[in-house]
């Protein structure tokens, strides 16, 4: 079989992809993927990098669905020349007069809800921003303050997004310094690695929606709503927060704005009419004639309504400072409308301070309880010895400086809290595990302040099997099950061996990445690493026609590249070789191991994968004998795309 294809052919299957990828990106989304959750348990669904779908049972039977939105700090490449002829400059017809205008810093979420805060503080509704730029009255874009920069990226300062030391007139670490380590890091945030007491929130809101904040599994720049999955009524905040939901964003625009001074009327997330929900454009429209602008959710991006004509949608995106459109129930640069987050205000005045400052005079602030837990990693390994650490506890609490202590204590979920100690900080176990017997245990911890004042969490610690592969499908056998599989230009990554190709390492199915100029391959599955087998070995095959420094394989651990090299004819192996990478840093729930190559527009590169797991060991078993009779180099762009 030929695998060559000429011109013309290659341009009419980009164009064919393109329409039906196009058509993909316009189903809703509740009609792809959906699963149905065990009562209990919360199920993790990554639909892109941009998004994740938890879903998990409310209290009434009801199953919720958070959307984790974690929108990227600019428009995604392949739409970026659409996104900058879509910018419309100026004031436009038919939206909300002198909107503000922020560019992406924090999370898209974070930006989107200070717009609207701003929006308000220009208003009806002043001292929601109470620091000393433009006297007071919060400004219309980032302008006002200086730039700053992770080490990756360059980021405007905005204190009603997020504070920053030695920013509007701050002389204490802020959002940026307690949470800050680079776009999509699920590491600990920095006040936690470096033990230091977060600062005490007060004006900024992405603390509030718990924007980036790892102590509420939100990576940096994601924020998390959450909404009904199978009904399209309102989620209210009320119910939201009786259903021990801590992190849903519009209850932390809520808490802002009761922060300030404000009473809260209104609060709640609902499904868009093209999602499945019952939020429609009529209710849009009536929010807008009403001054109310709308923080929309989109499959991977949050933007806010400020306007509308018939059934297009006037939006700020956070990319840019220009207004943009698109159609209600449309996806806007590949994204599908999800939902809608509404926070509505009580009318009147607002109060004329917030502070009061009297000379001479220190009124001493109460003690506040902590309001949170947190377990830096809830398994361990069976067959471990009494006193194994389990994780290291740490608490939030509202005071700055506090410290604490832990204690195992009776109530709901405190079933095995006999199988456990805590020492200090650390959770320890106290009985040998076997995996066999049980691998599940309910412990209820509390944590007390060095005022007395006290809060509670119960937590499952998972047993996990020493010596079993966490992979599911691991050598492909299965065929299209347990993996995520993405190409550029559409190819089947999980391929059965035929008879001019090659001969799998084990059984007969692999994965083939690469194998066309121009195409970027990922194939991708959630495990959990365990600290007793933190070695991933995969065995792989390499076919090039490239110099080196053209062609790439990666392999990225929650978006984190842990190993790689280029593709090339100095390069390729002959045959099987097996591969080995020490995760033991990323030990723990739900890791991401992604394996992606990116060929350039010339010269074609292959890599194929199989037999994907982890061990205790690095080292590796013998190599096979070079497989005869098949040359994956005289592969030519594009492969062939089989029926």
């Amino acid at each position: 079989m030929s695998h060559k294809r000429t011109g013309a052919i290659r341009v009419i299957f980009r164009l064919f992809l393109l329409m039906v990828m196009l058509g993909l990106l316009a189903s809703p989304l509740g009609t792809v993927g959906a699963q149905e959750t065990p009562p209990g348990e919360t199920q993790v669904e990554v639909v892109s990098p941009y998004l994740t779908i938890l879903r998990q049972f409310a209290a009434d039977g009801n199953e919720l669905e958070g959307y984790v939105i974690n929108g990227p700090s600019k428009p995604p490449a392949e739409f970026a020349e659409e996104h900058a002829a879509n910018a419309i400059q100026g004031e436009v017809e038919g939206t909300i007069a002198n909107f503000p205008a922020y560019t992406w810093v924090f999370g898209c979420s974070a930006v989107s809800g200070a717009m609207i805060a701003a929006y308000y503080d220009r208003g009806s509704y002043p001292n929601m921003y109470s620091g000393p730029t433009n006297g007071g009255v919060m400004p219309l874009n980032n302008a006002s303050w200086p730039t700053w920069s992770d080490g990756f990226e360059t980021y405007p300062n905005n204190p009603l997004i997020a504070s920053h030391i030695n920013v509007d007139g701050r002389t204490t670490k802020g959002s940026i310094d307690d949470y800050w380590v680079t776009y999509g890091s699920s590491t600990q945030d920095p006040y936690i690695t470096g033990a230091w007491s977060q600062h005490a929130w007060s004006d900024s809101i992405g603390d509030y929606m718990k924007t980036s904040q790892s102590a509420y599994e939100n990576t940096d720049g994601s924020t998390t709503f959450f909404n009904y999955t199978a009904i399209p009524d309102k989620l209210y905040c009320d119910v939201i927060v009786e259903n021990g939901i801590t992190k849903d964003g519009t209850v932390g625009r809520r808490l802002f704005y009761q922060a300030r001074g404000f009473t809260v009327t209104d609060c709640y997330n609902q499904r868009t009419d093209n999602n499945g929900g019952g939020f429609t454009l009529a209710n849009y429209k009536a929010e807008i004639d009403a001054g109310h602008p709308v923080l929309l959710n989109l499959a991977g991006h949050s933007v806010v309504g400020f306007g509308y004509s018939g059934s297009t949608v006037y939006i700020r995106d956070t990319w840019d400072t220009a207004t943009h459109e698109f159609p209600w129930g449309g996806n806007y640069s590949g994204m599908n409308l999800l939902s809608v987050s509404i926070v509505k205000l009580a009318a009147g005045p607002a109060p004329l301070t917030q502070y009061v400052y009297l000379p001479l005079i220190t009124r001493p602030v109460p003690n506040q309880a902590p309001n949170n837990i947190s377990l830096s990693n809830s398994s361990v390994p069976e067959n471990q010895p009494v006193n194994t650490v389990v994780g290291t506890l740490s608490a939030t609490d509202p005071d700055a400086g506090n410290t604490f202590t832990y204690t195992l204590v009776t109530g709901t979920g405190s079933t095995d809290n006999g199988s456990f100690n805590i020492s200090g900080a650390q959770l320890r176990t106290s009985a040998v595990f076997d995996y066999e017997v049980k691998n599940s245990y309910n412990i209820r911890i509390r944590v007390t302040d060095q005022g007395g004042l006290t809060f509670e969490k119960a937590f499952v610690i998972s047993v996990t099997q020493v010596g079993a592969n966490p992979f599911l499908n691991p050598g492909f056998e299965q065929g299209h099950v347990a993996w995520t599989e993405y190409s550029w230009l559409g190819f089947d990554l999980i391929t059965e061996a035929s008879e001019d190709a090659i001969t799998a390492h084990s059984g007969s199915w692999f994965a083939w990445l690469g194998g066309a100029n121009s195409e970027s391959s990922e194939l991708s599955q959630v495990i959990t690493i365990s600290a007793s087998t933190p070695y991933l070995h995969y065995w792989y095959w390499v076919g090039s026609q490239d110099v080196c420094g053209y062609d790439f394989f990666a392999i990225n651990v929650n978006g984190t590249q842990v190993a790689g090299f280029t593709l090339c004819t100095s390069n390729n192996t002959n045959g099987w070789v097996q591969g080995v990478v020490n995760l033991a840093a990323y030990a723990g729930n739900s890791r991401t191991i992604l394996f992606e190559v990116n060929n350039d527009g010339s010269n074609n590169s292959n890599l194929f994968l199989d037999d994907v797991s982890m061990s205790a060991s690095a080292s590796t078993t013998t190599l096979p004998e070079a497989e005869e009779g098949f040359d994956p180099t005289a592969i030519s762009a594009p492969r062939i795309l089989m029926p």
